[in-house]
């Protein structure tokens, strides 16, 4: 038999709960934005592909910093197809001990201060939690926004121009270009 790892379990899970939802709650999948941090970027993309049949897919997936340990280049990790937007924000993305991965993998992917070094932070594992905290901002804050970067070396010397977009927050969907850099300060509310 087929021995399945621990997060797709989860994934499989998600994706059955969601089902029973849409079933029993009239949950409108179009309508549905998950969000996941490190591994659970990678399980709520999964997720979504377990429900891209029959209803279609769901509305939107926020990816937090996804781990780059073991998902470089693997197909199982997320991607700008699991859901109609897929939006990802790199918060911890060089050095031999980096725990996000660099590579531009959903529809927009913001790179928070160029994407490492977060401000106020000594340590990778301090950079890529800030993913989830320049999130939650985003909630209340208007003012995380990011300028698109046509090269690495652009959003590397913080040389990004162009119509801005906000970062997180509500909405279902954006459009705009593949990349951005946000600036943000060292605390709450960046």
């Amino acid at each position: 038999t087929l021995k399945l790892l621990p997060y797709t379990i989860v994934a499989e899970h998600l994706a059955n709960f969601i089902t029973w939802l849409e079933y029993e709650a009239r949950l409108i999948r179009s309508t549905l934005h998950l969000v996941g941090f490190d591994l659970g970027a990678h399980i709520v993309g999964q997720t979504g592909r377990r429900l891209d049949q029959g209803f279609g897919r769901i509305g939107r997936i926020t990816g937090l910093d996804p781990s780059a340990s073991r998902w470089g280049s693997n197909s199982g990790r997320l991607a700008d197809t699991d859901a109609l937007y897929v939006e990802v924000i790199h918060t911890d993305i060089t050095g031999p001990t980096a725990n996000g991965i660099g590579t531009p993998i959903g529809d927009i992917n913001f790179f928070v201060n160029g994407g490492s070094n977060q401000p106020g932070c000594l340590t990778h594992i301090c950079s890529h939690n800030r993913a989830f905290e320049v999130f939650a901002a985003s909630m209340v804050n208007s003012g995380l926004v990011g300028y698109p970067c046509s090269s690495d070396l652009q959003n590397t010397l913080n040389r990004c121009r162009g119509d801005p977009l906000h970062m997180g927050g509500l909405l279902l969907s954006k459009t705009g270009s593949k990349k951005y850099r946000v600036n943000t300060e060292r605390r709450w509310p960046f």
